[in-house]
């Protein structure tokens, strides 16, 4: 079962131009409780951008390369041999 997130909030008591902070499910949330409102209630998030439930399951990560790093110069490129008898165009 989902819940919006209008819905769990209709049975909590709220005062008008407090604002509240609480931490779920290792998130921290921020509500503000606005005086009055410009165009409309809700208008500034519509319903269907609210998810409260994980959309994906992501893999754990398979293996992987380690590198040795070492501090110091880059070494430089190899040189390219020019023939003798190349003429610049």
């Amino acid at each position: 079962m989902t819940l919006s997130l209008a819905e769990a909030l209709e049975n909590v008591a709220l005062e008008r131009g407090r604002t509240y902070r609480c931490q779920v499910k290792g998130h921290w949330i921020e509500l503000r409780v606005l005086d009055r409102v410009a165009e409309g209630p809700c208008s500034a998030l519509a319903e269907s951008d609210i998810m409260l439930d994980a959309w994906t399951e992501l893999p754990a990560p398979a293996g992987g390369v380690h590198r040795q790093s070492r501090l110091g110069h880059p070494e430089l490129p190899d040189v390219p041999e020019i023939p003798s008898d190349w003429k610049e165009p």
